[in-house]
């Protein structure tokens, strides 16, 4: 009778432990294949999820270019109380296969609460076959951003990313909406 409540008590705290463990994120699945050319350019941030280092920030736009040792410079803008906020950064491939994984690093001090993993912090989850709009989420689907080429979508497509980047997995009811028209 004491083996049997001492081994009980021994493992009651095994099962609880084991019970809270969290479940493990399934991996990410990105596009099939990204033209990288095709992908340089500048981007409109239409929605994203909220992030502290984005607080305020209006107008937001990514410009990429393919440098010439093959990494990518990133330079993002915004507007944050009415004054033009600038930030630079480079991009690493990390999936030569699919050129849908990217490590992106930035210069300012909020770059290291961006998540960041050895497979690379930057999905490609979703892109318009015209290159006309983009989803981009990290690997924990804390942070999401709906791009694309014009400064708004048309809801339909804006919809159809919305209902992509919810199946897998993104907070979706969470993301803010600058440019998307309401009908």
């Amino acid at each position: 009778m004491i083996r049997l409540t001492l081994s009980a008590l021994l493992l009651t705290p095994v099962l609880f432990l084991s019970s809270c463990a969290s479940h493990p994120i399934k991996p990410l699945a990105t596009v099939p294949k990204v033209e990288l050319p095709r992908y340089m350019g500048k981007w409109h941030e239409v929605a994203r999820l909220p992030m502290f280092f984005q607080r305020g920030c209006i107008a937001s736009t990514a410009e990429y270019a393919i440098q010439k040792n093959g990494s990518v410079s990133v330079v993002n803008r915004a507007m944050k109380n009415g004054k033009p906020k600038e930030v630079k950064g480079t991009a690493t491939v990390v999936d030569v296969q699919t050129n849908a994984v990217l490590e992106v690093r930035f210069s300012e001090w909020f770059s290291v609460f961006i998540p960041r993993a050895k497979q690379g912090n930057y999905f490609i989850i979703w892109l318009a076959e015209d290159y006309s709009a983009a989803a981009v989420g990290t690997p924990d689907r804390k942070c999401l951003w709906i791009l694309a080429r014009t400064t708004s979508l048309p809801k339909n497509t804006y919809d159809k990313i919305v209902m992509h980047c919810r199946g897998l997995g993104f907070p979706v009811e969470n993301l803010m909406v600058e440019n998307v028209p309401q009908r």
